[in-house]
């Protein structure tokens, strides 16, 4: 199971830093595990899988697919809030209020961005 574990931090492209924090634990906690020094707690199991949308069956026994199957919708919605987690409240609303934008708009918001760039870079 330890392997696995390794599998799903580096699917996410987490340190294990990143990775502990988001299940509770410390670094030096998933270091041991994924080393195999440390055995994995149910609790620990159970967080991991609702964190990370991971099928448990696959988790214990490498059995199934390595996430639950959800809608892409879900899968990508969960993501996202895994990359943004720590990000700036701002940046993540405008990020969430962009996407709501009719397409024209979009274009409208693309151009102005490019225009901002222009001017910062300078």
């Amino acid at each position: 199971m330890n392997n696995r574990i390794f599998e799903i931090r580096k699917h996410f492209k987490l340190s294990q830093e990143k990775f502990a924090t988001a299940i509770g634990m410390t670094g030096a906690g998933i270091s041991k595990i994924e080393s195999g020094d440390r055995g994995i707690t149910e609790q620990t199991i159970k967080s991991i899988c609702r964190e990370f949308d991971i099928n448990e069956e696959w988790l214990r026994s490498g059995e199934g697919e390595m996430f639950n199957s959800y809608a892409t919708e879900d899968k990508f919605g969960k993501a996202m809030d895994l990359i943004f987690k720590d990000a700036d409240p701002f940046i993540r609303n405008m990020i969430i209020e962009m996407a709501s934008l009719p397409q024209e708009e979009k274009e409208t918001m693309k151009k102005a961005i490019a225009i901002i760039k222009k001017i910062t870079s300078k």
